[in-house]
């Protein structure tokens, strides 16, 4: 039998944050023999425990005088707040216990998953043989890729004993084996607490609109930011649901749906980068000219392409088309790539980690959307239909069948970031055991490189700053006088509805045209869900990020 001082251990932040402990709980009840005001009592739980005043009376009518009834159980961040207002209330008690405790609760969530009790078929599909009904067992995020390493190890001893006459066991004749029970080992995440409190915070304020982000270390992969909203307190799993607060969560638009890497939506201008990475790197030159006249049809089709500037964009090259996100060229690119291979530009996407799961360490298996690049294989099986041109223009703008996660966006630019360098992703730096000894390291490490070479990979590195710096710059205003700078690109994204898919990805710091080179330090890629322009609302989350990352002050 297992002791009750071992525990599940601990999920850490980068800087020794726990973000998930076995902790202490508060049982906040009443022993309604010792209530002398009956509706204060009432009054006070119900303003402080989420409790309507009928739910407050309920939960103990009947119950016997001298006997504690427990009415909520508290985690002590919410007991802290909430004891000085209990205290001296007449017939009202608090006991502890011990719980899984989420401190910085909603905030987390997307990085630390919740806890649940087994279920009949984790028991069946339990081929350790460890866990017993009334156990629990990690459900999401990091509870539940790291469950086997959290959860605590099971003491016991096996012996030969009698049988008592009653059939009751008796006496240890003999001792077989034993065991001592064993604490689990600790979680070392990348997290960083306050850029993730400030996405969440960012993501709160899109006007309701749901929504992920996700912020690396280009260099290392690291995880800094991997936040969604809406999402749920983990909290609420190991407390127990108050009738409110399972109300308010039935409410929400899918809070168990990580959008940071289980959504996966077009990307729109934000794949504009691929086009043109492919197109540099399959014929089209830096000076080559194109004209946008606001409309674009293919040779041979009937149909006609209209960009969002109606009167066009006049004389561009295709990496001065990044800044104002000039359909038509990169409508004309993708056309003239798919004339010379249809596979070309899917290929290019590929090679940018688009259309497979990032592989982020620390995520569970089956966990993360692979979005999809379409190409024309896949469109004559799964859609039983030609590819043609127009479904190259559709991809060399990010529409079409194409989808990708904020994870995918947030790595591939962190690739341009890192000299075309892809590295692994990472939620999850090492494991160590309660004695402080290392259990397992996850160092950086790179997994492949961008299909550009290294004048290509400047030219786009320079491109990313037009949409920042350039005075038709889709994102000029929101980023004039900022401190860092920045090299990025927005993205608007048809969505089926009438708002689209609001799209931001961008690094920091960037190098200058002119100046020393500097090293990026951090990619963004940021989704905010059936919202509008990626500028209006992605880019705010990002810049929250960045202003957190590189401790500024807020901006507008």
């Amino acid at each position: 039998v297992g002791s009750e001082d071992v525990y599940k251990r601990q999920i850490y932040d980068r800087d020794g944050n726990a973000l998930a402990k076995d902790e202490t709980m508060y049982v906040v009840g009443v022993v309604p023999g010792k209530i002398t005001n009956p509706a204060q009592v009432v009054s006070v739980l119900s303003a402080n425990l989420d409790l309507t005043p009928a739910q407050v009376s309920a939960s103990y009518a009947g119950a016997p005088a001298s006997q504690f009834t427990a009415i909520r159980t508290i985690p002590p961040m919410l007991y802290n707040t909430i004891s000085g207002a209990l205290n001296g209330v007449a017939g009202v008690q608090t006991q502890t216990t011990t719980g899984r405790v989420y401190p910085y609760g909603q905030d987390m969530a997307p990085v630390t998953g919740y806890i649940g009790q087994v279920s009949p078929d984790d028991l069946k599909n339990d081929k350790s043989h460890y866990y017993a009904s009334g156990d629990v067992i990690g459900r999401a995020g990091i509870e539940a890729w790291g469950e086997q390493y959290l959860r605590p190890g099971k003491g016991g001893t096996l012996v030969i004993a009698a049988t008592n006459a009653d059939g009751s066991i008796g006496q240890t004749i003999y001792t077989l084996a034993s065991r001592a029970a064993s604490n689990g080992a600790d979680i070392h995440t990348t997290i960083a607490l306050a850029d993730q409190q400030a996405a969440m915070a960012s993501l709160r304020q899109q006007l309701g609109h749901s929504g992920g982000t996700v912020a690396v270390d280009p260099t290392t992969g690291e995880t800094l930011v991997l936040a969604s909203i809406p999402t749920y307190d983990p909290n609420d799993f190991s407390l127990g649901f108050t009738p409110n607060e399972q109300d308010r969560l039935n409410a929400e638009n899918h809070p168990f749906v990580n959008r940071a890497y289980a959504t996966a939506d077009p990307i729109g201008s934000t794949f504009k980068l691929v086009t043109l990475s492919a197109g540099l790197q399959h014929g089209v030159t830096p000076s080559q000219i194109f004209t946008c006249t606001g409309t674009f049809q293919i040779p041979g089709s009937s149909q006609i392409f209209h960009d969002d500037s109606a009167s066009g964009h006049g004389v561009q090259t295709a990496p001065s088309a990044i800044a104002p996100s000039c359909d038509v060229v990169f409508w004309t690119i993708a056309v003239y790539l798919n004339g010379k291979d249809p596979n070309l530009l899917p290929t290019v996407a590929k090679g940018f980690g688009y259309g497979a799961p990032t592989g982020m360490i620390g995520l569970p298996d089956g966990a993360e959307n692979p979005g999809l690049v379409p190409d024309p294989q896949w469109l004559q099986q799964h859609e039983n239909a030609q590819w043609t041109a127009i479904d190259a223009a559709n991809l060399g703008i990010g529409q079409g069948f194409f989808q990708a996660t904020p994870a995918q966006v947030a790595m591939a630019t962190a690739a341009i970031a890192n000299g075309g360098v892809r590295m692994q992703a990472r939620l999850v730096s090492s494991v160590t055991a309660a004695s402080g000894a290392t259990v397992i390291t996850f160092a950086a490490k790179q997994i492949g490189t961008l299909p550009l070479s290294a004048d290509n990979l400047s030219v786009l590195q320079v491109a990313m700053l037009g949409p920042i710096y350039a005075s038709n710059g889709t994102t000029a205003p929101e980023f004039k006088n900022y401190p860092i700078t920045v090299a990025g690109k927005t993205g608007t994204a048809e969505s089926g509805q009438p708002a689209p898919h609001g799209w931001f990805t961008a690094y920091a710091p960037a190098s200058k045209l002119s100046g020393p080179t500097l090293k990026p330090q951090i990619a963004i890629g940021t989704l905010v869900e059936y919202s509008a322009f990626g500028e209006r609302f992605a880019v705010p989350v990002s810049k929250a990020i960045l202003d957190s990352f590189f401790h500024l002050p807020p901006t507008d």
